[in-house]
């Protein structure tokens, strides 16, 4: 995929020589072109566990294509047949935000690619399992670890719809049962790690606070732990600002499970955003 300006890269993934792998979620490339014929996808996936592939052709992602992928692949996918002569944009995302990594070695198809088409706005969605999009295809017994990818598509959840009604491109740093302060951590080395499409963005969502609390009220809290979290609050915020700007947008979100601390939350977010942030 080593293939400048031809590629666009969608998603939080880094270079494994001319390959490109990531273990996020959304992240994947894009191409556009006169193709037709079979377009084939060489990859692997290094897991015990399956991976999701998402194929959205022209942009049309209300007709997304959904390949699921057994635990261990390696080798050619095909991911559509028989595409008709004409002028197609390819998008290529993984849809899984947890278990294993996949990596995307090439791609062959029949024809002639051009400047890959990009969208002005870009989003970056920071956060825990309701950001992965787990629960897309419902619930799956558990009971051995088998299943734990197989419910969720981070191209179906809150994030991507987000993205589409604002015609937005964007990329995630999510995993299941993450904490503020662990994804602090994930979204540090990821800026220096995952560098695909980890340029500047104009909003930040950050949906995180949910596995902080669970399902404790405030006055379960200690003082201690309180002070901690609006600490972690605080970095996060300005770890978000020091990579995008001071003019970027942060949209902090907390209660679409529960709200039983959304003030305390509320409060933390509000008192440590810096004087003049765009911090909602």
């Amino acid at each position: 995929l080593n293939n400048q300006g031809v590629i666009a890269f969608n998603g939080r993934s880094k270079w494994d020589g001319n390959a490109v792998s990531s273990v996020y979620g959304s992240a994947g490339f894009t191409v556009s072109g006169y193709i037709y014929g079979d377009f084939v996808l060489n990859c692997s996936h290094s897991s015990d566990n399956i991976v999701r592939l998402d194929i959205i052709l022209d942009g049309d992602a209300d007709n997304m294509q959904t390949i699921e992928l057994p635990a261990g692949f390696s080798g050619d996918v095909t991911l559509i047949e028989k595409l008709t002569r004409g002028k197609h944009t390819v998008q290529v995302r993984r849809a899984s935000s947890d278990w294993g990594t996949t990596t995307y070695n090439s791609i062959t198809y029949t024809g002639t690619l051009g400047e890959p088409e990009t969208k002005a706005l870009r989003m970056e969605f920071i956060g825990d399992s309701i950001t992965v999009g787990e629960g897309s295809y419902g619930w799956f017994d558990n009971s051995d670890g088998r299943n734990y990818v197989r419910y969720q598509n981070s191209m179906t959840g809150y994030a991507a719809q987000t993205a589409k009604l604002l015609d937005a491109d964007f990329s995630m740093l999510a995993h299941c049962g993450a904490t503020t302060e662990g994804m602090l951590g994930v979204y540090n080395n990821a800026n220096s790690d995952y560098t695909n499409d980890a340029g500047r963005k104009d909003i930040v969502v950050i949906n995180l606070g949910t596995n902080d609390v669970g399902w404790r009220n405030e006055s379960d809290l200690s003082e201690e732990y309180i002070a901690e979290l609006r600490l972690t609050v605080k970095n996060m915020i300005q770890a978000v600002i020091d990579k995008n700007g001071k003019d970027v947008c942060i949209v902090w979100c907390y209660g679409m499970m529960f709200d039983n601390c959304l003030s305390m939350i509320e409060q933390a977010v509000n008192e440590t955003a810096p004087e003049g942030s765009n911090v909602f």
